[in-house]
């Protein structure tokens, strides 16, 4: 109902796929759906931790609704200032010997210059 007061049918929504493999982001993914749904306004899904997982091929993901969306190198360079405002990602507990929840090929991907979404 929250996300519902803030949307209007002509909008795009972004959101994490629901069926992503992280409860967060599933949840993020079927509040949006519905969301979305309840106004007529698009929805487009990304996944996140889909590509820890996923193989080429999984069934079950949705490739046929899979788009790839190219972006400039202001966008890519937002992302990457995004990225790198959540250093505990980034860096971990050394002290605790805890890796960083984002490795290097993880913010390597993230990084690519497009998006893939499921419309």
């Amino acid at each position: 109902e929250f996300i519902q007061r803030h949307l209007k049918p002509n909008d795009v929504v972004f959101a994490t796929w629901c069926e992503d493999g992280h409860c967060d982001h599933e949840a993020v993914g079927r509040a949006s759906a519905k969301a979305a749904k309840a106004v007529g306004a698009v929805l487009c899904e990304l996944p996140v931790w889909t590509w820890h997982w996923a193989t080429a091929g999984d069934h079950k993901v949705p490739w046929h609704r899979a788009r790839k969306i190219p972006l400039t190198a202001e966008q890519v360079a937002r992302k990457r200032h995004a990225i790198h405002a959540f250093a505990s990602q980034l860096e971990g507990d050394p002290q605790i010997g805890l890796p960083p929840v984002l490795a290097p090929y993880v913010v390597e991907r993230l990084l690519q210059p497009f998006e893939m979404v499921f419309v």
